[in-house]
């Protein structure tokens, strides 16, 4: 923790000094079609993340525009308005919660230097999330303790930490890029479908690149531009996919299904699988319907 450096808001205190509450609403919610968010001004502090999705986000008159890996730390007075790409509707989760200076017993001043800028967006968005679905779990629970509001403070200030330190570590360039060519647009459909062809093969970055015609550095760069994700995140999630369809559609074991879409840890592929479905892979073959076998009839 850093002292307190002169010229700092006169209410601002170190992390130590402030105590983390519930403000009684959180949640993961993927917003309905024709939504969009206009909230009167703030009277607590807001954690809202972007799970999945794209829109815009106009916090005090300043736009962001959003996708997987955008957070705001919404703060007491803040003016917001939100909407979403109607095509790529927004998931995300809302953290309610209050600060409380522990030397005044006062509410922290919201310029606090510890606080996380009011806009963060991290590219490594995994352990954030994970973090923030721990403290839905933790404001859950529905019977108040001591034990319940230490570890809710606890987590928040984990997640408060990791914040700060990806807002240090500076967002991405907002410099405008020229938009996507028409051939570039295509170019980009075909890989996904080579992709989609050769998912069950051990893929190779550089084979993926050599078929686009592009550095590696740069497919990877249009495709995130162009998909909302990394190539290795596609990959993933389309490997995934077929998982879904050969354990849900076929008598293929779990082993064999890792095996054949090119996995060689099961437990990698089963952790894979959770983080991506929601759900063990064991879970969705055991709710299966035994395949029949293929008649000819």
């Amino acid at each position: 923790m850093s002292e307190v450096k002169p010229g700092r808001a006169p209410g601002s205190v170190k992390l130590a000094a402030v105590r983390i509450g519930s403000g009684g609403r959180s949640g993961k919610a993927r917003c309905e079609p024709g939504w969009d968010w206009r909230p009167a001004p703030l009277g607590d502090y807001d954690l809202w993340y972007v799970v999945s999705g794209k829109g815009d986000v106009r916090l005090n008159g300043e736009l962001f525009p959003v996708r997987q890996g955008s957070c705001f730390v919404f703060r007491p007075g803040d003016r917001i308005e939100a909407t979403q790409h109607p095509d790529d509707r927004l998931t995300v989760i809302y953290i309610h919660f209050d600060v409380t200076d522990l030397r005044t017993g006062e509410p922290c001043d919201p310029e606090s230097s510890w606080l996380p800028p009011g806009y963060v967006y991290t590219e490594d968005a995994y352990p954030l999330e994970s973090r923030m679905n721990e403290v839905l779990e933790a404001d859950a629970e529905e019977e108040e303790s001591e034990m319940r509001d230490e570890w809710f403070h606890c987590l928040m200030k984990l997640v408060l930490l990791q914040l700060s330190k990806a807002g240090e570590a500076g967002s991405p360039e907002t410099e405008a890029e020229p938009p996507i060519s028409h051939k570039q647009k295509r170019l980009l459909l075909q890989t996904k479908q080579y992709i989609k062809e050769h998912i069950a093969s051990p893929i190779d970055y550089d084979e993926i690149a050599k078929f686009a015609g592009l550095t590696p550095r740069y497919l990877n760069r249009l495709f995130k531009r162009y998909t909302g994700q990394s190539l290795k995140a596609y990959i993933t999630s389309t490997r995934v996919e077929r998982a879904r369809h050969l354990l849900a559609e076929t008598s293929m074991t779990v082993g064999v299904v890792a095996e054949t879409l090119g996995y060689s840890d099961i437990f990698f592929f089963s952790k894979q699988f959770k983080k991506y479905s929601g759900i063990p892979p064991s879970t969705l073959r055991a709710k299966a319907l035994p395949a029949e076998p293929h008649t000819g009839r």
